[in-house]
Formats: structure tokens, sequence, C-alpha cells
């Protein structure tokens, strides 16, 4: 505690009247209120009344001597009914203390010097303990190391729990408290360990990743003394600061005016502690069953407007209700129902699950994350089987005119090779697709929907490099990570703000990225079939559809999801099969009983209610449905009757088509799932579009020969396909 100069109080305090504010005698150690009086203020008669009503013994005798110095005799005074006022000030009888207490003023000077550079203070017995065990040094080393502000008087804090534990000599239980901090209180053998571990891990470790010998053991422990050192925060001073200071040698801690926190010999890190929850009632050793896979949430440095991918997706959904403004009745002919569901779903900003009102608010989630990859994805393949050809082209001009007002028009699409003196533009009507195609691929995630991927894996370097941080120090229940900027990826947009997550704990999260795993699937098989037959480019586009590739990748996840699922409920099972079978009848009995207990205070309402419940538990049953908590709802459940909900086939019967088609369309997608019934239903969507959609594949050469299609079709002199 910092004590004032008794001439340099506050004004405010009044002897005798202020009830809220108290300050403490550096002489005597002595709770005294003085009233805010100035070095050469003289000293009253009144004031001396009101001490004397204070019933302050120590103070007061200290000032009655004084004042005996001076030849005022106080008692005779008070009890006269003409007194006379002392002739003296406030600043003689300042003069006189510390003559009176010259070591403790000594130590006072001391300690106010320390308080004054920023440094916490630290009482006599404590400097002494530290010095008979050859660590003053060390000690001094992380005094000068901490930051200034209200850390100081958290971590004064510390070091007079410590006193109060070296003077404790009634072996009496103490507990040290910070309101929403920290609350333990120590039993005498406790105590012991607090001095010993004091000694101990004071700056015993050169490397930040030592830590770990002793994170579970002592730092995750609510009665030691690295646990309170762990848990203590304030404001610019976050949870793990103060004790990585005191153990690691050559340590600075910046405090809240440094983009980073802790500086290891000269290595800049930030501190992200996810150990400690909200509800953990300040014990440690509860908070340290928190989620290991929480993301980290960045600062003002990693506000999402920082970054040229957050102004490449409010572009893109720019773009998206532009085109759909112009082409409103057409839209969904024009790119079809799959992609045209998922466009409605990416601009749109009334509905809370729409992607566009998240952008707008500064929230991108997992799920509408996905969705806008889907989005990116469809979008590149349906200008790839729009587009004019495979060269760099231009397919829009600008007219400008001394007194006219630029115009862009759309022209033909000509290279630049192509562009030589004299040579004729044609313009085009603005009803031609060329417009969407222009203004979809000048968005970069179109051209290239790993771009968007490739955008958020940098993003974590240039917040780095833009913080000036070398790593982070992340405190999570299982240890003590160093991570750099390489080892992050943005888990999410919350808050206007990226969150980023270890790589190493998403690697099982990796495979729940459809839009990535559909598109790398779709690329490859054009890539693939491009290498057989080049002269076909267009026409392999147009018959491999990116969505064929969307529902096999999902119904995989399904097949996933179930399983899991069902896993799940056979431990379930298990568990609860093992409880029943170590239970007495006594205890069966009982808890029947207390079965029919709540039912029978069940209201109607209710009973109805959990009538309810139940039958929606037996019908859930029934279904096959994917994990909606991760997919978001763009995509309709599947059931039974119809496993892919929303193709052209839907209303197909399938004995309306060709059966040699559909038996080779079977043939076919079974390179997109293993599900007979899937494989039926892309088939039929396709022969819905085209009747003779598998045939024409095949005579382009786009079918696997280990199909042997031979042995369905023939193809005759007249170029018409016939069933033998």
């Amino acid at each position: 505690m910092q004590y004032p100069h008794l001439f340099e109080a506050e004004p405010k305090l009044n002897i005798g009247r202020d009830k809220e504010v108290v300050m403490k005698d550096p002489f005597i150690n002595d709770i005294l209120k003085v009233g805010g009086k100035k070095k050469n203020e003289k000293i009253s008669i009144q004031e001396l009344k009101d001490l004397e009503k204070a019933s302050k013994s120590n103070y007061k005798n200290s000032l009655t001597d004084f004042l005996k110095s001076k030849g005022y005799d106080t008692e005779k005074e008070l009890s006269s009914d003409d007194p006379k006022e002392p002739n003296a000030t406030w600043g003689e009888f300042w003069n006189y203390e510390t003559k009176q207490h010259e070591e403790k003023t000594k130590q006072y000077r001391e300690q106010e010097a320390a308080s004054k550079n920023g440094q916490p203070i630290v009482p006599q017995i404590v400097l002494d303990f530290y010095a008979e065990n050859n660590k003053a040094e060390d000690l001094q080393a992380f005094l000068a190391s901490t930051p200034g502000g209200e850390s100081i008087d958290r971590i004064s804090y510390l070091f007079e729990y410590t006193e109060q534990i070296l003077t404790n000599e009634d072996n009496k239980s103490l507990r040290f408290r910070i309101s929403g901090v920290v609350d333990v209180t120590l039993n005498k053998q406790e105590q012991e360990k607090w001095l010993d571990d004091a000694i101990k891990y004071l700056k015993i470790f050169a490397d930040v990743e030592d830590v770990n010998s002793i994170y579970t053991s002592e730092i995750l422990k609510q009665n030691s003394l690295l646990g309170v050192m762990f848990m203590l925060k304030a404001a610019g001073l976050g949870r793990g600061e103060v004790v990585m200071s005191y153990i690691i040698k050559d340590t600075a801690v910046s405090g809240g005016g440094e983009s980073f926190e802790l500086k290891v010999g000269g290595i800049k890190y930030e501190i992200k502690e996810y150990v400690v929850s909200g509800d953990c009632n300040q014990n440690i050793e509860k908070c340290a069953t928190k989620s290991e896979l929480g993301a980290i949430r960045l600062g003002t440095g990693g506000k999402v407007t920082r970054f040229e991918f957050w102004e490449n997706i409010q572009e893109s959904i720019r773009v998206a209700k532009k085109i759909a403004r112009k082409h409103k009745k057409d839209l969904e002919e024009i790119v079809g129902d799959y992609f045209y569901k998922v466009w409605m779903k990416v601009i749109d900003d009334e509905n809370q699950d729409g992607i566009a009102t998240g952008v707008n608010g500064g929230e991108l989630p997992k799920g509408k994350m996905m969705t806008l990859k889907m989005f990116y994805v469809l979008a590149h393949a349906f200008s790839e089987e729009k587009s004019d050809g495979d060269a760099e082209q231009y397919t829009t001009a600008i007219l400008k005119g001394p007194n006219a007002k630029p115009e862009t028009v759309l022209i033909e699409p000509i290279t630049v090779d192509e562009l030589n003196p004299g040579k004729t533009l044609e313009v085009k009507s603005s009803e031609d697709l060329t417009e969407m195609m222009t203004d979809l691929r000048a968005i970069p995630y179109i051209r290239d929907p790993e771009n968007l991927t490739k955008d958020l894996d940098n993003a974590p370097v240039q917040y780095f490099e833009h913080e000036g941080l070398d790593a982070f120090i992340v405190f999570r229940r299982s240890g003590v990570f160093i991570a750099h900027a390489e080892d992050f990826k943005v888990s999410t947009i919350s808050q206007a703000a990226m969150t980023l997550i270890e790589k190493k704990l998403a690697e099982d999260k990796e495979d729940k990225d459809l839009a990535k795993r559909s598109y790398e699937a779709w690329k490859k098989s054009i890539e693939d079939a491009k290498k057989d037959n080049p002269e076909a480019y267009k026409e392999i586009l147009k018959m491999t559809k990116v969505e064929d590739f969307i529902m096999g990748e999902l119904e995989k996840d399904v097949i996933v999801a179930t399983k899991k699922k069902a896993e799940q409920k056979d431990r379930e099972r298990d568990r609860e099969r093992e409880r029943r079978k170590n239970m007495t009848e006594e205890e069966k009995e009982l808890e029947r009983q207390k079965d029919r207990d709540r039912r029978a205070k069940m209201t109607p309402e209710e009973k109805e209610k959990q009538r309810k419940r139940e039958k929606e538990r037996r019908d859930a049953k029934k279904k096959t449905s994917k994990n909606e908590s991760f997919y978001p709802s763009l995509f309709n459940n599947i059931n039974e009757r119809n496993i892919l909900i929303g193709g052209k086939g839907d209303n197909t019967n399938p004995k309306d088509v060709n059966q040699r088609e559909l038996k080779l369309g079977r043939k076919v997608e079974a390179e997109h799932s293993k599900n007979p019934k899937i494989r039926k239903e892309i088939a039929l969507d396709h022969l819905t579009e085209d009747p003779e959609y598998y045939t024409k594949l095949d005579d382009a050469g786009l079918v696997d020969e280990n199909l042997n299609t031979k042995k369905i079709f023939r193809r005759p002199l007249n170029d018409k396909y016939v069933v033998k």
C-alpha cells in the first residue's frame, strides 16, 4: 500500500467525520484519517477533541508526545473551559515522527520510491526472507519486470500475504482474497509450502516450454503460490502473466500499452488463457475442466475490416445481390435449382440465418462460412461452363469522351493479341450472360475457390506481423503451448473479429469442409477427363456437375454421422445396462417409485408435453438425418422415400426413363456414392434433364472403361442411340 504524507493527503478527508476513507500510518501501523492537512497548517484544538473521541490510542499518544515536546499540555487544555490552541503545524509533527521512527521511515521511503518507479511494495521482512535464501537479485529482477497501474497493488498484496505467513506465530489459517479474482485459505502446512515455492520456483526456467514440467502439479492447483499467481489479473494484466514472469528468467510484462504481453529474452509473446471459465468461483482446479478446443479471440488487431478477405466477401455479396436484382425472374432457370437456393441464402439480409445478415453484423460462424464456400464453388463451376474459353479475354470496354459520362459496354470476347489498330469491337446486348460472367469472375474467390482458404490461412500471419508478435503462449487444460502464426487457422468470425484455432486441434474437423472436398473431387474429375480428351473440355464441363459431387460427399457425411450416433447410443445403452445390473432390488424399486411420484405430480399440460417429446424421439429413430448443427439448412433433410430432395428428378418415375440408360447411370454414379438409392437418384436427375445423358457421356469417352458399357449399348451408323 502506498502511504501518503500527512500534509499531502487529499483535502476531502475530514477527521472524525469521514467514514469512507481510511489510511495507514507508516510508522505505528495504526489506522488514521489525516484530514487533508497541509505542511504549514496549524494543529487546532478541535482536531484534538475529535481525535479524543476517535479512540485511536497509538496515534493520539504520538501526537500528545509531539505537542508535549513543544510545551503544550494536551490533557490540561482539553479539560479547560478556555483551552489554548497548540502552537504547532502538521509539518512539524511529520518531522518529529520521522526522527522517532528512523528505521521505519527509511523503509517507507524505499517503498515509496519503488512505488513511484512502478514496482510493487515488498515488506522488509519479506525482502530479508529472499535475501537469506540467496534470491534477492532474482526478486529484484521480477519486481523490475512488472507493469504499473492496478497490477502493482495486486502483486504487492502477494508479498503482504507472504509477510502474514512469516509472522504467523499462532499457526492459524490465513485467507488470501481479491474479489472476483482469487479466494484461497491456507492452513499451516500450505503456508509452509507457499514459502518453499516462493524460493524454489523464482526464476527457475530459461524456456517457456519448461513450464509444462510443473503446470498441472503446481500452477493448476488451488492452494498454491503459483496457482494464486496464475489467477491474478488486473487492468492491463491478464491471467498467466505474473506467474510466467516469476518463474522464467529474463522476462518483462508489458501491461496494456503494448501489443505484446510478455517478453522473454527479446521474444515477444501474447498470452492467451483458456483454462478459467466464468462460473468456476475462482477455483482453478474446477476451472481446469474447461473445453480444450476453445477458439482464440483476437483483440482490436484482429478486426476483420483490416483484412482483404473480408472486403472480398462483402464485394461477393454485393455482386450477388446486383445479379439477383437484374435476373430476378429467370435467375433460377439460368443457374439451376440447387445453385439458386445457395445464392438466395448468401444474399439474404432479412433472416437471422442469412449469410448477408451475418456479414453485416460481423458474424460468420462455421455453418455460414461453409455455405459461402459452397457458393464460390458453385459459381466457379457455373462460370467455367458458361465462359467463352480458356484464354484470358476482355469482355467489357469503357467508353470515354470530353463531354460525356464514361460508359461500360459489353463486347465480344477478345484477347490481348487481337488488340491491333483498326480492330473492330463488337458491342453485345446487355441481356447476354457475358455481363454476369464478368461480374462473377471479377471476384477472386469465384475465379478460384481455393483463394479464400489461402487468404484465411494467411490472415494469422498478417495479424502477427501487424502486432509485432513472435508467438502466442496458449494456456489450455492439457498444457502450455507456444504457437506461431503458421500454427493457426481462422476458426470463425465473431463480433467483427477473427477467432483462431491451432491447426493440430482442428485436424479432426478438416474432413467436415464439404465445399473443399466437393470442389477438389470435381476439379480432379474435370482435369482427368481433360487430359484424355482436351477437345471436349466444354462438353466435359456440361456433363460433370459439381452438384453431383456435393451430394456424394454429403451422403458420405450422413453415413459417418449416423454411424457415430449409433455408436454413441450403444455406449449409453451399455452404461445404463451396467448401472442397472449393479443395482440392488431395493434401489430399483426406489427408482421406480420416484418415477411414479414424479408422474403423479405432473399437470395434464406437462403430461401432454412429455407424450409429444416421446413421440418425437420415436419418430426421430425412424429417420436418417445429417448433422444439422454443422451443415446449414440450405441442404434439405434426408428421408426414406426420396434421399436427396431438391434435384430435377424428384418427381420423375424411374419407369418413365430408358431402363438401359438408368442402369448405366447407376454404374457411372458409383464414383459418388456406395448407396444404390443415392446413385439412382443422381442418375434420375441427369436423365430428367437429358434422356440420353449417359450414352452421350460414354460416346465422349468420359465413362470409366472398367464399367464395360458395350454390354449395355451398341452404336449404329445413323448416330441414333438404341437399346439392344
